[in-house]
């Protein structure tokens, strides 16, 4: 039974560092696409020209990487929950 335990407890702090790992990557990849847009800008009209013209690819970029952070907190809560189901089940 301890080797079972074990690969339960190994498995769900795999699956929280993974998605914390996940949530990471893509925060940094949101904000490095955001910094760059902003430092670019030098004033309102440039601005409201840039908003106007951004490409598909770049609000998909975006989009996917909000994503990713969703499936990396879904990813980092079902191990918490592993972990919680094992401390409600060993106590």
């Amino acid at each position: 039974m301890q080797v079972t335990s074990n690969a339960a407890y190994y498995s769900g702090l795999s699956a929280i560092q993974a998605g914390l790992n996940l949530v990471d990557k893509a925060a940094s990849s949101v904000a490095a696409q955001n910094t760059a847009s902003s430092i670019t800008s030098q004033s309102t009209t440039q601005q409201a020209e840039r908003l106007y013209s951004v490409d598909q690819s770049q609000q998909e970029d975006a989009a996917t990487g909000v994503v990713q952070m969703i499936q990396g907190k879904l990813q980092a809560d079902t191990g918490a929950a592993l972990l919680g189901s094992l401390v409600n089940t060993f106590a």
